[in-house]
């Protein structure tokens, strides 16, 4: 005959801090407090974006691989600068400005190899983000 309460706490889990399913051990605990330290995430929201009160940017980053963390980060930082560099093509039309300051950093970041051991052609980000040109006239 089976207990109940010994097949009940063999099967217990419980989600871990990074989303995982987890046996409540100090093994699996362990693992996913050090899932946590190496973050390879960044993150950045500039309101006034450009010096303009009106607009903002705001992005999440995931960085993958040996470099992810370094990825994430430079795709946060250099962004942005692209964006803005292109600010007379923002403004008249912003999805092709947008989508040629992701093209130039991708091109950035996968040329990337200085720094010691820095290679990003096995690393990289994801990236999710907005900019917000404020409101539009009529709507």
């Amino acid at each position: 005959e089976r207990r109940a309460g010994a097949g009940a706490a063999q099967a217990r889990h419980s989600r871990g801090a990074s989303g995982r399913i987890s046996d409540g051990s100090a093994k699996s605990a362990e693992k996913i407090i050090h899932a946590k330290l190496n973050c390879q995430d960044a993150a950045v929201v500039l309101r006034r974006f450009g010096g303009d009160p009106a607009w903002a940017f705001a992005g999440v980053f995931d960085g993958h691989g040996t470099y992810g963390r370094e990825a994430a980060a430079f795709v946060r930082d250099k962004l942005p600068e692209a964006i803005l560099a292109r600010r007379d093509a923002l403004e008249s039309d912003p999805v092709e400005a947008v989508k040629d300051a992701v093209k130039f950093v991708h091109t950035q970041l996968v040329g990337k190899t200085s720094g010691p051991g820095l290679d990003m052609n096995f690393s990289g980000t994801t990236a999710c983000f907005v900019v917000s040109l404020g409101v539009m006239e009529g709507g």
